[in-house]
């Protein structure tokens, strides 16, 4: 699914797709805990955070120290999100780092934030 939505994604060069997608994702679990069906599991977990906290939710950066304060900075295994994860390599590099057991890599960061996977 993940690729999929990569692929279209692609296609669109959506520019607003932060938007669209919290808006979707809200009017489902809305519906579903109007209708009372429990509908799908993972609507159920869905949790808003306050990312006006500076730092919260960093943009994907491949220079930096993970730990900084920065609004760009390399993810690492302690990321809750990371945010401005344009490429789909770029996806699976954070994978990597965030749960991987990868560490983070320059060059590999670089790589990947310019890189499509078919």
């Amino acid at each position: 699914e993940a690729r999929r939505f990569a692929e279209v994604a692609a296609a669109a060069q959506a520019v607003d797709e932060d938007a669209a997608l919290g808006f979707l994702l809200s009017r489902l679990a809305l519906r579903n805990s109007q209708s009372g069906r429990q509908g799908h599991k993972s609507l159920n977990l869905l949790t808003y955070i306050d990312i006006a906290k500076e730092g919260i939710v960093p943009n994907l950066g491949c220079k930096g120290r993970p730990s900084s304060r920065l609004l760009y900075r390399p993810p690492h295994p302690d990321s809750l999100v990371v945010h401005y994860v344009k490429a789909s390599a770029a996806m699976l590099y954070v994978q990597s780092v965030v749960s991987g057991g990868q560490p983070h890599e320059l060059k590999r960061c670089q790589e990947a934030i310019t890189k499509w996977v078919p």
